[in-house]
């Protein structure tokens, strides 16, 4: 989602340009194992009758868990209503944009993305002196 627009699926990247470094938009667009941002864990859930449910991990505890599928719809469990809780090692996020994507398109976005800035926001880490 930027600035309202698009699915809840994934982060917000309204300030991902303030927040992240070229660098590391760039390693999240085209690495094979891109960090996870914390609130967006993949899992498949299966219930105690045998229904297999992908989506994002969400609010979960020692009680329940609240999932989040593609369709966004938000389904809540209990533990006790779940056999298995697998958590997934790759993020819902494709990673290979490299291949996917013409070199001018991916320079686009990633030119596109570091320009998500919030006004009065402050980026993390010290700025990369590359340009896209």
């Amino acid at each position: 989602m930027i600035r309202g627009r698009g699915g809840i699926l994934g982060p917000d990247l309204s300030n991902v340009g303030g927040e992240q470094t070229l660098s590391a938009i760039r390693d999240s667009l085209t690495k094979t194992k891109p960090q996870i941002p914390r609130g967006y864990q993949p899992v498949e859930a299966v219930t105690t009758d045998g229904r297999r449910l992908t989506g994002i991990a969400k609010n979960q505890d020692n009680f329940s868990l609240q999932l989040l599928d593609n369709q966004n719809r938000l389904e809540m469990f209990t533990r006790d209503e779940l056999r298995d809780v697998i958590y997934q090692k790759q993020s819902l996020m494709p990673s290979d944009f490299e291949t996917t994507l013409t070199s001018a398109e991916l320079q686009d976005l990633l030119a596109f993305l570091s320009r998500q800035v919030i006004q009065g926001a402050e980026r993390s880490e010290e700025s990369d002196e590359e340009q896209p």
